[in-house]
């Protein structure tokens, strides 16, 4: 591998590098504008992906929320009709009495 030393110009803002790298193809400055635009860009991309995704996680927790008020709405009539208390009940249907 060559240790040789290249004089370079950035391909964004024309800067004459002096002393870097043959891959080297933008400037410090330049680099850094590259880096925060993409990372917005992907930013952008992905926060769609994000909403939805957190879209369908409160769906699903709401479903489980009325299937648990609809279970516990269940197990309170159970428990009436036979005169216990709602801890009893649960506790019967768990099998630790």
């Amino acid at each position: 591998m060559s240790n040789a030393i290249y004089t370079r110009t950035c391909q964004m803002c024309g800067t004459v590098m002096q002393g870097v790298n043959s891959r080297k193809l933008y400037c410090v400055d330049c680099l850094e504008k590259r880096k925060k635009e993409s990372n917005r860009r992907w930013n952008e991309e992905h926060q769609q992906e994000k909403k939805a995704r957190q879209r369908q996680d409160r769906m699903a927790r709401s479903r489980n929320t009325q299937d648990s008020d609809r279970n516990i709405a269940a197990v309170v009539r159970a428990a009436a009709a036979v005169g216990w208390s709602y801890g009893r009940q649960v506790a019967r249907l768990e099998g630790r009495c």
